[in-house]
């Protein structure tokens, strides 16, 4: 199966974030939200909580110019925590 969109807009935003390209992590990084409600949608009370989370603390480290770690949190925690959402529907 095909990754989803979401999938690219999140890659993309943490290279761009790691390349210093603020501005295209920025715009890329709000596409990936918009590109993630409809999987949100259907996840559970756990996983809709667990990605509230992260979502915060990666907006927080925007928020700080922490982009290092916006990356690493898109990564390593959003993307697995995704797919194990979108695992779960299918």
């Amino acid at each position: 199966m095909a990754d989803p969109k979401w999938h690219a807009h999140l890659a993309a935003s943490a290279k761009a974030f790691r390349l210093g390209e603020e501005a295209s992590g920025n715009d890329l990084l709000t596409a990936l939200i918009d590109a993630i409600m409809p999987l949100v949608s259907g996840l559970g009370p756990e996983h809709l909580q667990r990605l509230n989370s992260l979502l915060a603390e990666t907006l927080s480290a925007q928020a700080r110019q922490d982009y290092l770690w916006v990356a690493d949190l898109l990564e390593h925690e959003i993307l697995p925590c995704l797919m194990h959402a979108r695992q779960k529907q299918h």
